[in-house]
């Protein structure tokens, strides 16, 4: 009986100490909505955000990057219910000046939202230009005229087809990509844009491709250092001159 009552202590301190943990387990504060970033003037910005709906909630934590700058994740704070901001900022042509917020209690903070950013008309992608390199494959290459994207989306287009949005994404400051062209009777279609969060830039003009059965010798494409591609050829492809590639 004494042995019963003993293991009946235990598993009730045992249960009691897991109850008081997983009440104890705390989640992160909500976060904000960061809704836009627009311009005012050549050195002016406004920052209009949405604030959770919490009463713990005693304020938020503003982050900013300009360009390839590192981020500066305590740019500003501002009391619960503050809802937009006007930041001094010099905003250069082609430089992209991007947010991201984050709700504060008095003993923790949320996760960040999402980037917002200011991104100009300047930043737009250009000079697209592609190529076939192999019996499938297309190089697309473009001019980055942005500083602090995060990332290009590549939009494709097959034929009549509808485009498909972010297709493909490329590493910031990265300038090409090597792609299946997917229809060998169809064109393909592509545009490029800069990327920072939610905000983009305006799409790059677009440039259209079509397969090829033959190839010459100004298709060869050995990568390049930023990409460090590594392709391959069927030299049946390539002309002949007696018989000889």
């Amino acid at each position: 009986m004494n042995r019963i009552l003993f293991w009946f202590y235990i598993t009730a301190i045992m249960l009691t100490t897991s109850c008081d943990h997983h009440g104890n387990e705390q989640t992160k504060p909500p976060s904000p909505t960061i809704l836009a970033v627009s311009r005012l003037s050549g050195y002016e910005l406004n920052i209009t955000w949405q604030n959770p709906e919490s009463e713990q909630i005693e304020g938020v934590e503003l982050s900013r990057k300009v360009g390839e700058e590192p981020w500066n994740d305590h740019y500003q704070n501002f009391p619960s219910g503050t809802a937009s901001f006007s930041d001094s900022v010099e905003l250069i042509p082609g430089r992209i000046v991007a947010f991201r917020l984050r709700a504060f209690t008095a003993d923790d903070t949320s996760e960040f939202s999402e980037i917002c950013a200011y991104i100009d008309t300047t930043c737009r992608p250009t000079e697209v230009r592609g190529r076939q390199i192999d019996g499938e494959k297309l190089l697309i290459c473009w001019r980055d005229n942005s500083i602090g994207e995060e990332f290009f989306a590549i939009d494709k287009k097959i034929g009549n087809r509808d485009w498909t949005l972010t297709y493909k994404i490329v590493d910031a400051n990265r300038t090409e990509l090597v792609d299946p062209a997917g229809s060998r009777l169809d064109s393909v279609a592509y545009r490029i844009s800069a990327v920072a969060g939610i905000s983009t830039s305006p799409s790059s003009p677009v440039v259209v491709l079509k397969l090829s059965t033959r190839l010459n010798l100004d298709n060869l494409y050995f990568g390049s250092a930023n990409s460090f591609e590594v392709l391959t050829w069927n030299i049946e492809n390539f002309p002949k001159r007696n018989n000889a590639t």
